[in-house]
């Protein structure tokens, strides 16, 4: 299964929401993906993730290269997200 991380603040919560939006589109088509979130300010983020520049921040894991995350570097709105990895 390949996985989605989204590393987010509470102080943007309504990034949450967006992010559960990109979700549910993702699994109509795709049901080997998991969906995970993180709160990145109250916890530490594992060593092989790449330098975090802002929230949210978006990461791609594929079940083949574990170790290997992508992190998404374009637009934040729901509506440039979902058409780029949906």
């Amino acid at each position: 299964m390949h996985l989605f991380l989204f590393r987010f603040t509470v102080v943007l919560i309504n990034n949450a929401y967006f992010f559960l939006q990109v979700a549910k589109k993702m699994l109509k088509s795709n049901e080997n993906l998991i969906f995970g979130k993180i709160d990145g300010t109250a916890n530490d983020i594992p060593y092989m993730f790449p330098p975090l520049k802002g929230f949210p921040t978006i990461f791609f894991l594929s079940a083949y290269e574990k170790f290997d995350p992508i992190q998404y570097q374009g637009d934040r709105s729901y509506k440039y997200v979902a058409c780029n990895i949906c």
